[in-house]
Order: C-alpha cells, then structure tokens, then sequence
C-alpha cells in the first residue's frame, strides 16, 4: 500500500515492499534497500542502500519525529493508511494481519458476538497500532492468537461467522 508522507512542506509517496530482512522502499520513483533493527522502544540501527544510521523515533497520531543525523525530522502521514488498512482487513470472516507485528491486545473471546465496525484486536507493527475492525455482524469462531504473539503479513488473527442478520440480508 502506497503511503503519502508530508516533510517540510512537501509530499512524499512511499511504498513499501516487506521482506524477509529487508524492505524495499519506492520514494517518489526512487527505490532505496532498508532495514530497520530496534535497540529499544524509541532507539533504532537504520541501514539505507547500505550505510548505517542510528536513530531515535516517536511517534504522535500521524506524526513520526525521527532524530538522525544531528536532525530532527517531523513526518506528517498524509493519506490516514493506517485507518485504511484498519478499516480494510476484514475480508469476510477473516480476519487478516495487513503486515508483520505483534498482538497488543485481543479484546473479544470465542462464542462474543460483535457488530460491524466493532474492534476486534489491537495490533503493533513497525511501531504504529492499528485497529482492526469488524467489517460485519456476527460470532467470534476462532482465535488462534493472543497477547504478545508475533505474527506474519497474511495470517488468519481471527474468524468470524456471519450473524443471522448479515445471513439475512
């Protein structure tokens, strides 16, 4: 997914290509090879097209500070992506991690019953949480995840069967 990114007064499009040990970014056209090791909560090794940086990050709403190179930068998400991706994982039943992180929270057990828009879980990923959201009404089938558990882009966090109002329609 494409991201649009405010700094100093211009707009960057981003898009990321996650693999196993690295990322692959596209910033306005140009592609760039990185990989991101955290020391700590805020502190990280960044390695870009192969030099190394270190930084420290926090992060606001949609706003990322990033302290590098003797700088602080001020990024302003512009595209609100991680609603969207939020807002989109729920393809039917399932429930879908959009990228590699890790479970913050499960806030429904097996057998609740949950309305559309209802948030399910609260995920981490690359130091952003994210909502993901009921896209119908229904039950809580599975929930082959829990607190703390690590997941991968893709896998299954949650199912859910389709409630006799949603069958109905």
């Amino acid at each position: 997914m494409k991201h649009e990114f405010s700094l100093q007064n211009a707009l960057y499009q981003v898009l990321p290509v996650y693999r196993r040990n690295e990322t692959k970014l596209t910033i306005d056209g140009k592609p760039f090879v990185a990989q991101l090791n955290w020391i700590d909560d805020f502190e990280c090794q960044l390695t870009l097209d192969g030099k190394r940086y270190s930084a420290i990050v926090a992060q606001d709403d949609n706003n990322l500070f990033v302290h590098i190179d003797g700088k602080t930068l001020s990024l302003t998400l512009v595209d609100s992506a991680a609603e969207a991706m939020a807002a989109d994982v729920v393809e039917g039943t399932q429930v879908e991690a959009p990228m590699p992180g890790v479970v913050i929270d499960v806030l429904v057990a097996e057998g609740d019953e949950v309305k559309e828009g209802q948030t399910l879980l609260l995920i981490e990923s690359m130091k952003l949480q994210i909502e993901l959201k009921a896209k119908i009404d229904g039950v809580v089938e599975t929930v082959p995840t829990s607190q703390g558990a690590s997941f991968n882009k893709g896998d299954v966090l949650m199912t859910l069967a389709i409630g006799e109002e949603e069958a109905s329609k």
